[in-house]
């Protein structure tokens, strides 16, 4: 495995140093053995592309309007490399995390038409919130696709806008984190003691109670 660094900054806050913050979301503390800097500024690209998007769509005063009473926090991501296929632990995953749905309240998104496959299982994971949704959490990766289109094969991300069911999601980054260990570099947002994290942590460590919560790997160690 590889040895972790300490990159905990200040003592007693999870607020990271403006040097490790990119595009909003922060960098990991150890050395990226699956990302390239290619893949990393076509990764940048196109965040700053769907910058330049919600830029001219808030120019429009009715979304402005809008937006005032909006309950969550746009653009809250979370990303996540695995290190191969043989690593993945899909079976182990995908059962943890149906542990995790039989514990939620809020109804999950069912499929609407032949194009949709959201599923909980048994061999691959995308959900998504009936209500209030926002990004699908997609487990394991796509593969193939990733690496046709340049990024590291193990590469996924998912944008909840800290909405309901982000809980879910988040906690199923934990478990990740709790069956890959270093075979897995995730990162959110979001640090431990943010408020969407909180209601992760609490639903996890009732669903997995004689478990440790691991540690993200861009939270304060």
């Amino acid at each position: 495995m590889t040895p972790r660094r300490d990159n905990s900054g200040e003592s007693g806050t999870s607020r990271p140093h403006d040097d490790d913050v990119v595009d909003g979301l922060v960098k990991p503390p150890e050395p990226t053995w699956h990302m390239t800097e290619a893949q990393q500024a076509m990764i940048d690209r196109m965040r700053r592309s769907g910058r330049r998007l919600w830029d001219q769509i808030e120019q429009n005063p009715a979304f402005r309007e809008a937006v005032k009473s909006y309950p969550g926090e746009r653009g809250y991501t979370h990303s996540w490399v695995i290190k191969d296929e043989q690593s993945a632990q899909t079976e182990n995953i995908v059962a943890d995390v149906q542990a995790l749905a039989a514990q939620c309240d809020f109804k999950m998104q069912t499929p609407r038409n032949k194009y949709e496959d959201f599923t909980l299982g048994p061999d691959r994971i995308s959900l998504n919130a009936e209500q209030d949704g926002r990004g699908t959490f997609e487990y394991p990766p796509d593969w193939r696709r990733n690496v046709e289109i340049g990024l590291p094969a193990g590469y996924g991300e998912c944008t909840t806008d800290a909405m309901p069911y982000d809980a879910l999601v988040s906690a199923a980054l934990l478990v990740i984190k709790h069956h890959l260990d270093d075979d897995a570099t995730v990162r959110s947002m979001g640090g431990p003691q943010h408020a969407a994290w909180q209601a992760a942590k609490a639903l996890y460590a009732r669903t997995f109670p004689e478990r440790e919560i691991p540690a993200l790997d861009n939270w304060p160690k």
